[in-house]
């Protein structure tokens, strides 16, 4: 079969049968699930903080501040709090990210769908004072020129 995209580079595609890789993901997610029975960091090392939202409101802004690591298992929980200071009425919401040890994509989905509910209704998200880690992944993937980011 000729491939459609010959001047693309295909990196990440392996020959290996769709029951193979089905097998990789569930071991993969079983390791995870294991390492965090076990009280270890996926990404090695015990977890340096618990995650935890404490929402603060006062007036039209809200502030949630976010600590720990913000990946699959714990981003639900952030959406849920972001959601719930946008339906509380808060015209700015502020996501204080300066204790995150680790954030990946399903944290800035939430993120981003937080703004984007927000941009929506005329009001506003920014991030402040993102950990080194964070700022890092913030620049990486460019959502630093998406959502406002406060270094105060």
């Amino acid at each position: 079969m000729t491939d459609p995209h010959p001047r693309l580079k295909r990196p990440f595609v392996t020959e290996q049968s769709a029951d193979d890789a089905g097998k990789g993901i569930v071991e993969a997610n079983l390791a995870l699930q294991a390492a965090r029975r076990s009280g270890q960091s996926p990404r090695g090392g015990k977890e340096q903080a618990a995650f935890s939202v404490i929402r603060e409101a006062g007036c039209h802004l809200a502030t949630v501040r976010v600590s720990g690591e913000v990946d699959l298992e714990t981003a639900p929980e952030l959406r849920e709090a972001l959601f719930a200071v946008i339906s509380d009425g808060a015209t700015h919401v502020v996501v204080d990210v300066g204790d995150v040890s680790f954030i990946d994509a399903s944290g800035f989905n939430a993120l981003v769908a937080a703004h984007m509910r927000l941009r929506g209704q005329g009001r506003g998200l920014a991030l402040r004072a993102p950990s080194p880690m964070a700022r890092r992944a913030l620049e990486a993937t460019g959502l630093d020129r998406f959502i406002d980011v406060l270094d105060f």
